[in-house]
């Protein structure tokens, strides 16, 4: 992908790597996210809210819509799992993209539905990005990174259920979760505790 040819991983021993690109890149280059993000970096934050209204809003939202709804994310996320299932040994397991916000935010928010967490609390989980992001823009690209917003993700998640039946239904179709799966999931990376 374009963003694992930009920004590759540092090898750390012992550590396996996986490359699961969740959005469709035609054809990676190393030259055009350089350019993108220096075009990002000398514009100013006024003029950049000015260009996201209202057209870059409707290209950020659909953007998020494709990792939900695409054939190809959904391929991608489906991959996701079955390593997070194989993990019989109970390893920590890191997740990331370029900034850990849009592919891995949906990642995120998926698998803590699929481990059982109400939709509520993985939405927040999913808009924390915001607070641990901004020092990070506002230093590197003079505050033009785009925040992730929740509203595109229901927005994403509403036409999932409308089109499957419901998230869980989703979490089967597109990602191959049935019950047993699930089960699985939750026996590896959650824990019961008894509260009285």
């Amino acid at each position: 992908s374009t963003d694992f040819a930009y920004c590759p991983d540092k090898r750390i021993s012992g550590v396996k790597y996986t490359n699961i690109p969740a959005k469709y890149n035609k054809s990676p280059s190393k030259k055009a996210p350089r350019k993108r993000y220096r075009k990002l970096k000398n514009k100013n934050s006024k003029n950049l809210r000015k260009a996201a209204i209202p057209g870059f809003t409707r290209v950020k939202r659909s953007y998020t819509y494709s990792l939900v709804m695409s054939t190809y994310s959904q391929k991608m996320y489906r991959k996701y799992f079955k390593q997070l299932l194989a993990n019989k040994s109970c390893r920590g397991v890191l997740i990331h993209c370029t900034y850990g916000k849009d592919q891995t935010g949906v990642a995120a928010f998926m698998t803590l539905v699929a481990l059982g967490v109400d939709e509520e609390t993985a939405y927040k989980d999913y808009s924390m990005t915001n607070s641990y992001l901004k020092k990070y823009a506002k230093k590197r690209y003079n505050k033009g990174m785009r925040a992730v917003r929740e509203k595109d993700l229901r927005y994403a998640v509403k036409a999932a259920k409308k089109k499957y039946g419901s998230l869980e239904k989703f979490l089967y179709k597109a990602y191959g979760l049935d019950a047993k799966k699930l089960e699985k999931l939750r026996s590896i990376y959650t824990e019961y505790t008894d509260q009285e």
